[in-house]
């Protein structure tokens, strides 16, 4: 399901920092795989301070 063009902002703990993203976003929201994750990244769905995100981005 689509989320309709809802936008979501997270603030990382420091509890995650050293991981990827992509691992961090498949931690956290388990309702998408890895998989789906990275067809979001690869979609340019995922953004990081305005930036577009691969996924590989290490959390800080």
């Amino acid at each position: 399901m689509l989320n309709r063009g809802y936008a979501f902002t997270t603030i990382i703990s420091s509890k995650y920092h050293g991981q990827t993203l992509l691992a961090h976003l498949a931690s956290l929201y388990l309702h998408s795989t890895p998989q789906a994750w990275q067809q979001k990244l690869n979609n340019g769905e995922v953004t990081v301070n305005g930036v577009t995100a691969t996924g590989s981005e290490s959390v800080t």
